[in-house]
């Protein structure tokens, strides 16, 4: 389990370095922004009752789309590591910790270059495997910009469902590169 961690955290942190390396080319074709963040999570329904709390990494590829002013499509990718709560009275959790990775299409509305409003929908995954190891991921969530240092910092609010089972509630901030 330690070696999985360990590989995907590996592949994430290169995925982070490649849109890095490509937000900050400038041969890179169209006008791709690539954004990395943060973020905290609360699980909840189901999924809220046998994991506390999650935290992991955030990245997104977008282009403005030609057609609709202030419409971003592109790609996100995230990595969430949930901690496991202890045994209640009614439920009793697996007392193992839980890896969710999102493979996600994206697409957003920037409204007076501040305010946001997006969804995705894509591949979920979770390790360990209860419920199913891959589904049909979905998250909306709105949020806000904020100049920090001629570069926009977007901190938003989420609702996901990664895979049967596994809504959470969280904070992302990211920024641009």
């Amino acid at each position: 389990m330690k070696k999985m961690k360990k590989a995907l955290l590996f592949v994430l942190m290169g995925v982070m370095g490649i849109l890095s390396a490509t937000a900050q080319s400038s041969k890179f074709p169209g006008d791709w922004k690539a954004d990395v963040g943060l973020l905290v999570a609360k699980p909840v329904w189901a999924f809220g009752t046998t994991h506390s709390f999650g935290f992991g990494i955030d990245a997104s590829l977008t282009r403005p789309l030609p057609q609709v002013k202030n419409l971003y499509v592109g790609g996100r990718v995230y990595f969430a590591h949930y901690l496991a709560k202890k045994e209640t009275a009614f439920i009793f959790a697996t007392g193992d910790p839980a890896n969710l990775i999102g493979i996600l299409g994206d697409a957003h509305y920037v409204y007076q270059d501040k305010f946001v409003v997006g969804g995705n929908l894509g591949l979920g995954l979770r390790f360990p495997a209860y419920f199913g190891t891959a589904g049909l991921a979905r998250a909306g969530y709105v949020g806000y910009q904020l100049p920090v240092n001629n570069r926009p910092l977007t901190l938003a609010v989420c609702l996901s469902r990664t895979t049967l089972a596994t809504h959470v509630f969280a904070l992302r901030a990211s920024i641009r590169l």
